[in-house]
């Protein structure tokens, strides 16, 4: 294993607000990086700003990838019934309710990450994440209630 001397990005988001040119090309790394992992068919399903790594120098890397999964393998759900696998505050809704999550689960969490990097915009993560389940689970319920209706007049 490669000692790669840094520091993650979390601190660098806490210490103090972050420059947009910045924060622009940690999202682009980032985002690169992930495409290599995405066109080998792994989803890293943990992305938050403590498994970026980042040198003196400004170079990225993408840490843990202990709890990925191989798309082609299936097992991008769930690892015991009832435990879903991540950092909630990053999650994409899919992943949080628990549904099969593909690529777009980490290009959600990169989203989040670059979010809380951007000076100008620092929504409260709780309602990020807050507001994604609630309507989803409404369209659900919507959903739900209209086949109902649908079976009762059938």
């Amino acid at each position: 294993m490669e000692y790669f001397p840094s520091h993650t990005l979390g601190t660098e988001i806490n210490e103090k607000p972050m420059d947009v040119k910045k924060a622009l090309q940690f999202g682009i790394d980032m985002a690169n990086g992930m495409t290599v992992a995405h066109h080998v068919g792994i989803v890293h399903r943990d992305l938050k700003p403590a498994n970026i790594l980042i040198n003196n120098e400004g170079l990225l890397k993408i840490v843990d990838f202990g709890v990925a999964a191989a798309q082609r393998e299936g097992d991008t759900q769930l690892t015991k019934t009832g435990y879903v696998i991540g950092s909630p505050k990053y999650m994409a809704p899919e992943q949080i309710l628990g549904k099969k999550v593909d690529e777009t689960a980490d290009i959600y969490s990169i989203g989040v990450i670059c979010t809380r990097c951007s000076p100008a915009s620092r929504p409260t993560r709780a309602a990020i994440i807050c507001r994604s389940c609630t309507s989803m689970c409404r369209a659900r319920r919507a959903r739900r209630r209209k086949c109902w209706r649908r079976c009762r007049r059938a």
